[in-house]
């Protein structure tokens, strides 16, 4: 291959990247990062092609690439949980969804009820009863809302920010194992996916949460699976 034809595929990438992403790349990591996903889907797919499942085949292996993105993304949730409650339980904090509540907490002056249970993706109803506990037992305060006669303001006490610089420290453990065996440059690769992924889901979360499946999926998702402009 001759300097020029190098060129040309660069090129030819390049505009492939702005087909499928939508945009250019932010920046040449980026680009690399996009381009190792391509040659490895690649890979994968040619080794699938024409191939065909019977019944006795591995269930695992016909499910789709969605279906194993799920199982597998549930499957690390429960592990990470699995890790952090091995730190918390010598703490004065009952649950990861505690300790979630009072990390964001510090993070500032204060926040309205709604905005700290939506901070942590959880139901209304099991926030609130968080909010009381971590109140009682003196971790966090409430204030009347200035702007919202009828509304809190949640800030952490003293006591409670102890507790969560006490458990940070420890919690470098539990990433750790959770990031596994994985390289430095894989860790990026993984940030930079899971961060698309994860914005994709805050946008549904914050506009459609309550909307039936079948809603968002026609609002956000094109027939192939892709994001709908």
């Amino acid at each position: 291959m001759s300097k020029y034809d190098f060129v040309k595929q660069l090129i030819d990438l390049a505009e492939e990247y702005e087909t499928t992403e939508g945009k250019t790349p932010a920046d040449i990591e980026t680009f690399a990062l996009w381009l190792t996903y391509r040659s490895d889907t690649n890979r994968k797919n040619e080794g699938l092609k024409n191939k065909t499942y019977s019944v006795s085949d591995d269930f695992n292996k016909a499910q789709s690439v969605e279906a194993h993105i799920s199982r597998q993304v549930g499957a690390l949730y429960k592990f990470a949980k699995h890790y952090t409650k091995k730190i918390l339980q010598n703490t004065p904090v009952n649950s990861i969804d505690e300790f979630g509540f009072l990390a964001s907490l510090t993070t500032r002056k204060d926040y309205s009820k709604t905005e700290l249970i939506n901070q942590n993706l959880i139901e209304i109803t099991s926030g609130t009863e968080i909010i009381k506990r971590l109140i009682k037992k003196g971790y966090a305060s409430e204030t009347k809302d200035p702007e919202d006669g009828r509304g809190k303001r949640v800030a952490i006490t003293r006591l409670g920010l102890g507790i969560v610089v006490g458990i940070f420290n420890k919690m470098g453990d539990a990433a750790n194992i959770i990031a596994g065996n994985l390289t430095d440059f894989e860790k990026k690769q993984l940030i930079t996916i899971l961060s698309k992924l994860e914005q994709f889901h805050h946008e549904i979360h914050e506009h459609d949460r309550n909307s039936e499946l079948s809603e968002i999926t026609e609002k956000y998702l094109q027939p192939n699976g892709t994001r709908s402009k």
